[in-house]
């Protein structure tokens, strides 16, 4: 049986591949939990710094497969709860883990495509890419997270227009709003999604895995609250074996490309 997951590793980096291009990588139940399990197994990899997802074949991922769905759900007589905390729960691994991640978007990213990218830290999208959350056009709404990290992203407004109209937007205008942070020739997505990765790479993984989880907490905490956590984070950096090798590597480069640091 063809795994609707493909997974590619390289000097810490792996690669998450959605593998279901007949389908342009739309979500059924199988393929949700193909990704769940590629993503625990990713998330317990102490050799794995960072992740790129992206899809197989021209496009990132069409959303959600009704047709799946609805068979799914009518053949088994399944309850949609199940289903809908599955999905949030796999992309929660995704958007939770302390790894960077990228999501590479070629063509199109909809709806739960589209959610399963604001999973990611990172997005860079083609050139020729549309991004949108068509749910209410079907009498649904976005349910595995982008009613909620949109506006985070966007703005209120914006994101409600996104949402609201159902209509897609040009890769050029997401990254105009924020939505994305790049946007590259098709012909050279996973080249620059890469190199943007293995920038982050470079660093500490203590220092890139901390400062991730402390910007993430800094919506949830008050602010004494994530003052001392700042602290106790900077503690583990500076008790690290980092702290010396990465500064030295720092300094290094500084002298031999002034231009390129700060």
């Amino acid at each position: 049986m063809v795994s609707l997951v493909l997974t590619e590793k390289k000097d810490g980096l792996t690669k998450v591949i959605l593998n279901r291009a007949e389908k342009r990588n739309a979500f059924n139940h199988a393929l949700v939990s193909d990704l769940r399990e590629t993503l625990q197994a990713i998330h317990d990899d102490e050799d794995c710094r960072g992740v790129i997802v992206t899809g197989v074949g021209p496009v990132f991922s069409a959303g959600v497969d009704l047709v799946s769905f609805q068979e799914w759900f009518s053949s088994r007589h399944q309850d949609p709860t199940r289903l809908i905390r599955l999905t949030q729960d796999t992309f929660g691994l995704l958007e939770e883990m302390e790894k960077p991640t990228l999501a590479a978007v070629n063509k199109l990213a909809t709806g739960m495509g589209l959610e399963l990218a604001l999973a990611c830290d990172f997005r860079i999208a083609s050139e020729d890419c549309e991004l949108s959350l068509p749910e209410v056009c079907l009498g649904i709404i976005p349910d595995v997270g982008g009613a909620q990290k949109l506006p985070k992203l966007v703005g209120l407004g914006i994101a409600k227009e996104i949402g609201l109209t159902g209509q897609p937007i040009t890769a050029q205008r997401a990254e105009m709003i924020g939505l994305v942070n790049k946007v590259v020739p098709s012909g050279d997505l996973m080249g620059e999604a890469e190199k943007f990765m293995r920038q982050i790479l470079e660093n500490s993984p203590t220092a890139v895995r901390s400062t991730k989880t402390l910007m993430n907490k800094a919506f949830h905490l008050d602010p004494k609250t994530l003052a001392e956590y700042t602290i106790s984070l900077q503690l583990q950096c500076l008790k690290s074996n980092d702290l010396l090798r990465y500064a030295a590597k720092y300094v290094t480069r500084k002298i031999r490309h002034p231009k390129q640091t700060k």
